[in-house]
């Protein structure tokens, strides 16, 4: 056999098809992966899409399925043209190649991402003493369906797609962007086509998942796997969302879906007009529904709280890494103490008081991913079959403004650190005190006479949108800082006395005082 390639298709369906056009063998099951045509040796994967993909060598075919070709279906050549011919199949994850004009050996990932193994010594101690006998050649010819990524230079470097144990223990775990998902049960190795004698083994380096493998798993096993992971970035002009909804029930119902699909029609909107009309974002059209279980409503300190590390991990298997946020609501679980929470999973921008964090493998993302704000229980924001959006989307704001703004400091004319311009609670919200209105706070004061000041914000009603203020824009990089000017805030003469109505003196800063105290405002990405 020459050739080869495979699919995973929806059962009834093309069953259906193989029914209508060919004979079907009375041992043919419902899902058909691999089809040929009778007048050629090529074996192809048919994609969800309807796309054929062919295997272009032997050694490619048997990375995915060994020597078993029992699943191979003859088809007809007219029904086998039907398919539009796609991308070839690469080497499957967790394989060591090589070219052979070349004496370069490289870990291959999902994707067909190739990683150089950079020594021997590296080689053997990951690999094992054989690890020579797993190398498998690739054609110089089709070297160009991989991508070559980063060299595997230390023994740490795990590369994704790989079995791995950790020394002293049983369980095995499947590698999958950066971090450990454990692989249970005999059923999982047998549908995912795991060999256990093909594992890395070595201490405990990675973040692992809870959440086990225990049947077929498309991120595992999928010869069509196509890229859809996004690189970091530092983009806030342009933005896409996920939304998750996490069900304690047998499903979604009709008016929380239809809330949440109005949401994502008008949170857009809203968002493009609280910054200036300098930022988009956009929502992916499926809305992920999880049920509630062991994985997802988990122990804490705190009591019994939704573990969005998981939640977001488990969208991912499922969904591209290519969201900048995840927006989390559920229905069985109410916050005792705030309306929401924001939890920030990866930052490179540095300049904004904000801590610089690379924690997607914790998220199942490679970094993509912003941050998740969990938005706690939907029934909070919805009565029976009405809600108010205006109010979510305020609160929205609030949450996904947390990843850049919010905590800026700044420096006195004595050189001291200040914190003016923040609530002495949490310093990560604006003080009442701001002249300014934000979705992260501020009371926006006027000047009356007599040094006496009046709030805006108390007599802004509830569904009006609160926009951004200009210094919010500057941390969020969409104003530049010569167009920021002064900020101001007030020092009451009774402290902590807050009414609609106060008498205070003004103090004044500028940006930069902010930028003395915190730096600029610098994409690390940029400057690597």
């Amino acid at each position: 056999m020459k050739i080869m390639s495979f699919v995973f298709f929806r059962k009834a369906l093309l069953v259906f098809f193989l029914a209508a056009l060919f004979a079907v063998p009375s041992f043919v099951q419902a899902r058909i992966e691999l089809v040929k045509s009778s007048r050629s040796d090529t074996v192809y994967f048919l994609d969800t899409s309807g796309v054929r993909h062919p295997f272009p060598s032997r050694a490619v075919y048997e990375s995915w399925y060994g020597d078993d070709f029992s699943r191979v279906v003859t088809v007809r050549d007219s029904f086998l043209s039907t398919f539009p011919l796609g991308e070839n199949i690469r080497m499957r994850p967790g394989t060591l190649v090589k070219i052979p004009s070349s004496p370069d050996v490289y870990a291959v990932e999902p994707y067909g991402v190739l990683r150089r193994i950079a020594s021997e010594e590296v080689a053997q101690e990951m690999f094992g003493e054989m690890w020579q006998d797993r190398v498998r050649d690739i054609p110089e010819a089709f070297w160009e369906n991989y991508t070559v990524g980063k060299p595997i230079k230390y023994i740490h470097e795990i590369p994704d797609g790989f079995l791995y144990q950790i020394e002293g223990e049983d369980q095995l775990y499947y590698v999958w962007r950066g971090a450990l998902v454990p692989v249970s049960g005999v059923q999982a190795f047998q549908e995912n086509r795991l060999a256990e004698d093909e594992r890395i083994v070595g201490t405990r380096v990675l973040y692992v998942r809870s959440r086990p493998i225990t049947g077929l798993e498309r991120f595992v096993f999928d010869p069509a796997q196509e890229l859809v992971s996004a690189a970091p970035d530092c983009r806030s002009d342009r933005l896409r969302a996920g939304m998750v909804f996490i069900t304690a029930e047998k499903g979604i119902r009709p008016a929380y879906r239809s809330f949440l699909e109005q949401l994502q029609t008008v949170f857009p909107d809203v968002w493009n007009a609280a910054t200036d009309s300098l930022s988009n974002i956009s929502f992916e059209n499926q809305i992920d529904v999880q049920y509630r279980d062991k994985y997802t409503w988990v122990s804490s300190q705190k009591g019994r709280v939704i573990d969005v590390r998981e939640v977001a991990a488990s969208y991912f298997t499922r969904y591209p890494d290519t969201v900048d946020f995840l927006i989390v609501l559920n229905d069985f679980y109410t916050f005792p103490d705030r309306h929401a929470e924001f939890t920030a999973v990866t930052n490179d921008i540095r300049g904004t008081h904000k801590a610089t964090i690379r924690r997607g493998m914790m998220y199942g993302s490679n970094g993509k991913l912003k941050g998740v704000a969990n938005m706690g229980n939907i029934r909070t924001f919805i009565d029976g079959q009405t809600g108010d959006v205006v109010v979510f989307s305020n609160l929205l704001l609030h949450e996904l403004g947390h990843y850049w703004t919010g905590s800026a400091v700044f420096l006195d004319a004595e050189g001291n650190v200040r914190t003016d311009l923040l609530r002495s609670d949490d310093k990560m919200h604006w003080s009442r005190y701001t002249d300014f209105i934000s979705p992260l706070g501020g009371w926006g004061w006027v000047p009356q006479e007599g040094g006496v000041y009046k709030s805006r914000a108390a007599v802004v009603s509830q569904n009006s949108v609160k926009a951004f203020a200009p210094i919010d824009l500057y941390f969020m990089g969409l104003y530049p800082k010569s167009v920021i000017g002064p900020v101001f805030y007030l020092v009451p003469e009774e402290e902590d006395k807050v009414n609609n109505t106060i008498r205070a003196r003004r103090a004044q800063i500028s940006v930069d005082d902010i930028i003395r105290a915190q730096g600029s405002r610098v994409c690390l990405l940029e400057s690597q």
